[in-house]
C-alpha cells in the first residue's frame, strides 16, 4: 500500500482522495513524502508504478503535468514486482476480484505498444497471478 502514499495529496474523489493535485501525480508526491522521511528505495518504487512505466517521449506525446519530463520506468525487482502487481487491482472497484491478464491488459492498451511490451516483459518475469 505504501507505493500509494501520494494519493492523498490528489484530486480523485471517486477514491476518497480531496487534495489538489492530478491523480497523475500520486507516485511522483509519494516520491517525495518517502525522500523526506529518507526513504529513498521506498520512493523509487512509488515513483516507478504507474501505468507500465512511463517515457519521456510518453509524457511529452500524453501532454502529461510531470515536469521535467524524463523516464519513470521501473528499473529495481522491487520497483518491477509493484509496478506489475499494481495492474491488477482496482482502487475505485476494491471489492472486486483481481483482475485477469486480459482485462490488465485491455487497460493498459490506451497507452500504446510500448506500455503493452514493457508489462508483458513482466508477465514474463513474474507470471499469471492467477496461477501462482
Amino acid at each position: 500500500m505504501l507505493h500509494d502514499i501520494g494519493m492523498c495529496k490528489t484530486d480523485a474523489p471517486g477514491i476518497y482522495c480531496f487534495g489538489t493535485e492530478p491523480y497523475i501525480l500520486h507516485g511522483i508526491l509519494g516520491r517525495r513524502m518517502l525522500d523526506g522521511l529518507g526513504l529513498y528505495r521506498h520512493g523509487r518504487v512509488c515513483e516507478r508504478h504507474t501505468g507500465a512505466g512511463i517515457t519521456a517521449a510518453e509524457i511529452v506525446a500524453q501532454n502529461l503535468p510531470i515536469t521535467p519530463p524524463r523516464d519513470l520506468l521501473p528499473e529495481s525487482l522491487e520497483e518491477k514486482v509493484i509496478c506489475y502487481a499494481d495492474k491488477f487491482f482496482s482502487k475505485s472497484r476494491p471489492d472486486e476480484p483481481a483482475k485477469t491478464i486480459e482485462r490488465a491488459r485491455m487497460s493498459l492498451a490506451k497507452f500504446g505498444g510500448d506500455t503493452l511490451q514493457r508489462f508483458d516483459e513482466m508477465l514474463a518475469m513474474f507470471g499469471d497471478p492467477a496461477q501462482l
